[in-house]
């Protein structure tokens, strides 16, 4: 069931004046404030008229300039000062730093506009009728206020707008831990002001044109790549790229949409038929996941093949078609997608994947090319780790030496095995090998990047 909040803000200091015409006009030294001419009120009109040309609205239309996410953490949402222009008001959005309520888990932020009368003070007003001066009590500002609310769901789905009111910041928990993974500005509708050759251009169409430069990015540099070439170091943390080593770093720093493919949640275990239950995991048949927890038959970190997966559980195994693992008691927590990603602290931080000196090798079975004996080239699952090794073989056994026969049972000479070692290897013609502790291929060190958004 949805549930509305009201906050309690910061209300705008910034006021209008307002102009009462029964107020003795030009009475600058009667009452307790001085007397208002109808240049105050008109002047401030002007100008907000002269801005709402400038940026091509309407009557009602309300230009939002401002009031920009500026940060979120794992518990609050912090938003700077704006002001929305409507008709010739000017409505005030104080900095903000908004705490969701703990029982919610997807909600937003929406506002509406209210206009207040305030300063209430005693004024000399004159009678027209019998020309005499009287004092009364006035209102002789006007605060335009911008009042917000929260409203929010404690289900995975975000509720109906309140009528009247608008959607200003969307925001998602992690359903295990109640942390804000997620924060937008659904509020994009800004104006610019119209160029020399009377051309507008929306905040729509910037908002379009950079969907188009991210989509030709992405296809260049996919969220998560982890195996970007960077040896001068153009590529920075600014721009969202991280050194491959293995270093945690804040999860608030990633692309909602990276962390949300890379950590899900372990709502249950179900002994009875030793399923792990993930709502939308994503992951099918033989792709790899760990965990950050243990128990029931789970192992914290170990790398577990996903078994028999519909949309929303699976069971696991530690070979690809190995037997299906007991699982013997409830469990819930976090699972990574992706194993070569590590949990970080388990809460506010994540671990890249460590590439250094390691080799890439494509992941699955190649379709046609075999290996000497066993099937095609596998890679493993992605982020399968396959450690060094040396084709099996058997060497040929050499006898120079004859070894006589001296039991006397038989007749000759025969050639009997000694135990010995093999030597090194020798040139022969194709170069002189070389020989180490690994068995590897040539290879040139790079510095390996991540890119987090």
């Amino acid at each position: 069931m949805p549930t509305s909040t009201a906050l309690v803000l910061p209300n705008s200091q910034r006021k209008r004046p307002r102009y009462n015409a029964n107020q003795r006009v030009n009475a600058k030294t009667i009452g307790q404030v001085p007397g208002l001419e109808d240049d105050i009120v008109l002047y401030p009109e002007s100008i907000a008229e002269f801005l709402g040309k400038l940026f091509d609205l309407g009557s009602t239309e309300p230009q939002l300039v401002g009031g920009d996410l500026a940060s979120f953490t794992i518990s609050q949402i912090n938003v700077e000062s704006g002001m929305f222009l409507v008709g010739s008001k000017i409505y005030f959005l104080e900095p903000l730093t908004l705490i969701p309520t703990d029982a919610a888990y997807w909600g937003f932020y929406e506002f509406q506009f209210e206009e207040v009368a305030s300063d209430e003070v005693s004024l000399q007003f004159w009678d027209a009728v019998t020309k005499i001066p009287f004092n009364d009590l006035a209102d002789v500002r006007t605060a335009y206020k911008v009042n917000v609310r929260e409203n929010y769901n404690t289900t995975a789905a975000f509720p109906t707008v309140s009528a009247g009111w608008t959607k200003l910041i969307e925001y998602k928990k992690d359903a295990a831990f109640g942390d804000i993974i997620e924060a937008n500005k659904l509020l994009n509708s800004i104006k610019l002001p119209k160029s020399k050759s009377g051309t507008l251009a929306t905040n729509e169409d910037l908002l379009a044109l950079q969907a188009q430069l991210d989509a030709a990015v992405n296809k260049q540099i996919p969220l998560g790549c982890s195996t970007i070439t960077d040896d001068l170091d153009e590529l920075t943390e600014q721009n969202g790229f991280v050194l491959s080593d293995g270093d945690d770093h804040l999860r608030s720093l990633l692309a909602p949409s990276l962390l949300a493919k890379l950590i899900k949640t372990v709502v249950s275990v179900t002994p009875g038929t030793d399923r792990v239950n993930s709502v939308a995991h994503g992951r099918t048949e033989g792709k790899l996941v760990k965990f950050g927890f243990t128990g029931g038959g789970i192992t914290a970190l170990t790398r577990y093949y996903v078994r028999n997966p519909t949309a929303n559980d699976f069971q696991i195994s530690l070979t690809p078609s190995g037997s299906i693992i007991d699982l013997t008691s409830d469990q819930t927590g976090e699972m990574l997608t992706h194993v070569g990603w590590g949990f970080g602290n388990g809460s506010t931080t994540i671990n890249v994947p460590d590439r250094r000196g390691i080799i890439s090798r494509g992941a699955g079975v190649h379709g046609s090319r075999a290996k000497a004996a066993g099937g095609n080239y596998d890679g493993g699952a992605p982020g399968f780790e396959g450690q060094d090794m040396f084709q099996n073989m058997t060497f040929a056994d050499r006898y120079s030496d004859v070894v006589s026969n001296l039991g006397g049972g038989g007749s000759g000479n025969q050639a009997y095995p000694t135990t010995g070692t093999t030597g090194s290897p020798l040139a022969n013609g194709a170069g002189t090998p070389r020989t180490g502790n690994e068995t590897t291929g040539a290879w040139t060190g790079d510095t390996l990047k991540t890119r987090i958004f």
